[in-house]
């Protein structure tokens, strides 16, 4: 084999396990993985008020129960497969309002898009 052809393989496995150390690295410092902080103008956003109410919709039917949906006071979420919402969501049982934990996993491509993981009155 050449000195030319030699080069040719080296330097590409070179690239690529260097790419395979690299990625991770880089995936973790931009904060993919990890959870972030929901800041208040995201938890009055569509898409976070739409997975709270689902939250408290969920747990009614998984529990025969007719909590209120009011509001997502707080919360983070997460990329793992899907989204993961970690919200704190406020809704109001036979005329008391409490806040609960819920947990919800979304899957946009998902035929059944949303899981609710667990729905705990804290």
């Amino acid at each position: 084999m050449s000195l030319k052809s030699r080069s040719l393989v080296i330097y590409p496995l070179i690239i690529l396990l260097s790419a395979m150390v690299l990625l991770p690295n880089v995936a973790y410092s931009l904060g993919v993985g990890q959870p972030v902080t929901l800041r208040p103008e995201d938890l009055k956003g569509e898409e976070v008020l739409e997975v709270g109410n689902f939250s408290v919709t969920e747990y009614n039917k998984q529990n025969n129960k007719n909590l209120e949906f009011n509001d997502v006071v707080g919360g983070t979420k997460q990329v793992v497969n899907g989204i993961k919402y970690s919200l704190v969501v406020n809704a109001t049982d036979a005329g008391a309002a409490g806040n609960y934990s819920a947990v919800v996993v979304v899957k946009a491509r998902e035929k059944i898009p949303n899981t609710l993981v667990s729905f705990i009155k804290i």
